[in-house]
């Protein structure tokens, strides 16, 4: 027998009680909610990564364009 079976077992006999908790974890074995938010949480941690991989390239970049523009204007 499963640790839960061994848990609802020790209910009390009411008239609702072992359905209501079947009923629960039916309902939660459904949900698809937290599931979306943990595909939106790992899709910004990726977008994240990205673009700390390729800051220090753009700043490179960004600073020697700007010391030509610098250099050309004096």
């Amino acid at each position: 027998m499963t640790t839960l079976m061994l848990w609802m077992d020790r209910l009390p006999e009411t008239k609702h009680s072992k359905e209501h908790v079947m009923n629960k974890i039916a309902k939660f074995v459904k949900d698809e909610s937290g599931v979306t938010a943990i595909e939106y949480g790992l899709i910004a941690a990726a977008t994240g990564l990205a673009l700390a991989a390729v800051m220090p390239t753009i700043k490179a970049n960004l600073t020697s364009t700007f010391t030509a523009v610098s250099n050309n204007l004096q």
